[in-house]
């Protein structure tokens, strides 16, 4: 129940079910900073976090990213949105990059688009990504029980089948969870009092560039990102 490093790990349950919708609350400079440049420094996207969760009574999951310079946010802002695409990181790390590369009298920015409302937790491409990964393996395992009354030939044929099967299986499964690793910035997690929690052991001033999304649902319902997130 507190702000630590945040690693991504591929989840050891199934995806397979995992449909859930859940409520986001995103928070950024361009949302959120000053008026004279887009400062949110981490203290100050925390409150802005935890003004928009008043009334929540369940659990949270939180991924942040936070910089001293322009140049840092955007890499880190991409090293994540490469581990785990989503696209208002992608957004943002396109911004951050119209930013620190060129004058603001000239760019042309992204148009920011703030999210949030609620998500489909498969709506997320990794997490689609395992639950298709998961479903072949359901599949797999119920033709595993299926019993043939074939000839002998019928059931050689079957078993090369299988055989060929279990492989794509086994790598559809692979390559679904390959890229979850690595990864960067903070991750928070707490299945009630969310809003002390949130005050814990977060980053200080000094990281004046801060992009927050926290997801709100159940614990059940946060379960598999609780899992990816580490």
């Amino acid at each position: 129940m507190t702000w630590t490093p945040l690693t991504l790990s591929a989840p050891t349950s199934s995806a397979a079910s995992a449909a859930s919708a859940l409520s986001v609350i995103a928070v950024d400079p361009w949302t959120h900073g000053s008026s004279e440049g887009g400062v949110l420094s981490f203290p100050n996207a925390v409150d802005a976090v935890i003004a928009k969760a008043a009334g929540h009574n369940g659990a949270a999951l939180g991924i942040a990213v936070t910089a001293a310079s322009m140049g840092d946010f955007v890499g880190q802002l991409t090293s994540l949105g490469n581990a785990f695409p989503m696209p208002s990181l992608s957004r943002l790390a396109r911004r951050a990059a119209q930013m620190a590369t060129l004058e603001i009298s000239k760019m042309q920015l992204v148009p920011h688009q703030q999210h949030g409302g609620g998500l489909p937790i498969n709506a997320l491409p990794a997490v689609r990504g395992l639950q298709r990964a998961d479903m072949i393996k359901a599949a797999s395992d119920a033709a595993e029980s299926f019993k043939t009354s074939s000839t002998a030939g019928n059931v050689s044929a079957f078993q090369s089948a299988k055989t060929a099967h279990a492989a794509m299986v086994a790598g559809v499964q692979a390559a679904a969870s390959a890229g979850l690793t690595g990864g960067t910035g903070f991750r928070f997690y707490a299945a009630n009092n969310v809003a002390s929690a949130l005050r814990l052991n977060h980053p200080g001033h000094e990281y004046t560039l801060t992009a927050i999304q926290l997801f709100l649902g159940s614990p059940t319902d946060l379960a598999l990102l609780a899992e990816i997130f580490q």
